[in-house]
């Protein structure tokens, strides 16, 4: 059975209809990228499965029961973790006390904490430091590691690399692999179009809030139009 099933959704936003029948299954333990042009409606597709936006109509299922129209905090604590576009950190709060945060009202999570600490080295090494005197990939692993605490079955990840140095590019990227390893799925949505469907597994493109191809990640690779629109194929 599919862990998340995404069935006919439209989501408008302000009476500007952003998503329009958007559907999409993403398996277990799999990672799964959704790529798109700036304003396709990646972000949007996220925020609604995540329990920030609305839906106008469709269902979103989580191990087969409905999360559509659930609050946030609720699809989070069913195992659904998303680590949002720019961050989002507390700057003003230490780093294990963003982590702490990631935990919610769990109160034995040592054991996340020491998984977050060993994919993230760093954070331990910064844990007593203000989250807003990171770097901007200290602030990434951070961000990520947070969403890690909630102990999730599945991972939301939008735009993990965007303004990074090259270095913490590829680190993020090993990372993501990592987080599947150890029976975590992932949905992807990520500007390094290459470097997001060298790990996926399966793969869907957003066009004008509309899903307009999918299939296997590799498969996607090749395609001529994939190509030609997010990887510099002439």
């Amino acid at each position: 059975m599919a862990l998340l099933e995404v069935e006919n959704i439209s989501v408008t936003l302000g009476g500007v209809p952003i998503l329009r029948e958007v559907s999409l299954t993403v398996e277990p333990q799999r990672i799964v990228t959704i790529l798109g042009a700036n304003g396709a409606g990646k972000t949007t597709l996220l925020r609604a499965i995540s329990g920030i936006y609305p839906l106008g109509q469709g269902s979103i299922r989580f191990d087969g029961a409905p999360i559509h129209g659930q609050p946030a905090h609720r699809i989070v604590q069913s195992g659904l973790s998303h680590a949002p576009e720019g961050r989002q950190i507390f700057s003003s709060m230490t780093v294990r006390e963003n982590l702490q945060l990631g935990a919610g009202a769990q109160r034995d999570w040592q054991r996340e904490l020491a998984f977050v600490h060993d994919i993230f080295p760093i954070l331990q090494q910064r844990s007593k430091q203000l989250a807003g005197t990171l770097s901007g990939g200290e602030q990434q692993m951070l961000c990520i590691g947070r969403a890690l605490m909630a102990r999730p079955r599945l991972l939301i990840l939008d735009e993990p690399s965007l303004g990074l140095a090259p270095q913490f590019v590829q680190q993020i990227f090993r990372v993501i692999e990592t987080i599947r390893q150890h029976g975590v799925t992932v949905v992807l949505v990520e500007q390094n179009a290459r470097s997001a469907l060298r790990i996926a597994d399966d793969a869907y493109v957003l066009e004008h809030g509309r899903i307009a191809l999918s299939g296997p990640a590799q498969q996607l690779m090749h395609d001529a139009a994939v190509q030609n629109a997010y990887l510099g194929a002439a």
